[in-house]
């Protein structure tokens, strides 16, 4: 089996080599052009911010927040927050391109979006699938493709150069296609310091949730009161800082809850509570049922 990529992104026994058409990788980057059934493995997309697949042709199911999603070709699925370690589903008439970056790569070229879409990260996020059309399509794979045939490439004097103007342009052109599509339900929001401070927010929620549940750390981070990221979060997205992440750790919580190796005790450990008993009165606040009474809804 060949090492199509770094273990610490995705398992090494991932894909069968018959169904891996190209590949290209380094310590930054891997794309890999993929076709057929079955090719993903349980869990197999780790914990990383920014992985994506490309459904060029075929269909990929799986489940995400308790709901069985059905994507059909043509369209783009961004793997984040609460569509982490998944188990991906493809037909026989699959094909796509799966890419995964490291994740300070992303962080960097994420930072001039960040201000111009901050209104749109927030409804994203929500469920980060694209359906795309012929022409949209067309403008995302030539940067694909110059991607596939210059990762390999390590003679290139400027290969990182190019791998990283290339994936910024990809990246922008994912945000156009999405920011079209998205601009009719969240209006058109001017560019101003509180939408880089609302959207990074947003980021840092999606990245601590697991380890921090105060609203003041987030406002710390950020330079601002927490009260007032709280008013300006509720009056662009109508749900406080508290609400938000209260909502943010409740997605983990389900994540973690549908494994069934682990134990609430783990659970609640895993998510930083303070003991079994906060994690079960958080849990049940806001979902009306035990984390126990979860998992056993689960295995009916």
């Amino acid at each position: 089996m060949k090492r199509y990529i770094c273990s610490e992104w995705i398992s090494e026994s991932a894909f069968d080599e018959g169904k891996v058409d190209q590949a290209a990788f380094n310590d930054d980057m891997s794309v890999l052009k993929l076709h057929g059934k079955g090719i993903f493995k349980s869990g197999m997309i780790k914990n990383l911010h920014h992985t994506f697949l490309l459904v060029t042709k075929g269909k990929v199911n799986f489940i995400a927040r308790g709901e069985n999603i059905v994507v059909h070709s043509l369209a783009y699925i961004e793997f984040i927050a609460f569509y982490r370690q998944i188990c991906l589903n493809t037909d026989s008439e699959f094909e796509g391109y799966l890419l995964v970056t490291e994740q300070s790569l992303f962080q960097r070229i994420a930072e001039d979006t960040r201000s111009v879409f901050a209104r749109c990260m927030y409804k994203y996020g929500q469920k980060p699938i694209l359906s795309l059309d012929d022409c949209e399509l067309g403008r995302l794979l030539p940067f694909i493709n110059i991607l596939l045939n210059t990762i390999n490439k390590k003679e290139h004097y400027f290969l990182h150069g190019v791998m990283k103007n290339t994936f910024i342009a990809l990246h922008f052109e994912i945000w156009n296609i999405i920011f079209r599509k998205l601009k009719n339900d969240t209006g058109n929001e001017p560019v101003n310091r509180w939408n880089d401070v609302l959207s990074h927010f947003l980021y840092l929620m999606h990245t601590n949730c697991c380890r921090q549940h105060e609203v003041g750390w987030y406002a710390d981070k950020l330079c601002v009161s927490p009260n007032t990221l709280s008013v300006k979060l509720k009056r662009v997205y109508g749900k406080s800082a508290s609400q938000l992440i209260n909502e943010c750790i409740m997605e983990e919580a389900k994540i973690y809850l549908r494994n069934p190796s682990n134990s609430v005790q783990k659970v609640a450990e895993m998510l930083s509570f303070s003991d079994q008993a906060a994690f079960y009165k958080f849990f049940k606040r806001l979902s009306g049922v035990s984390p126990s009474e979860f998992q056993k809804n689960i295995k009916k």
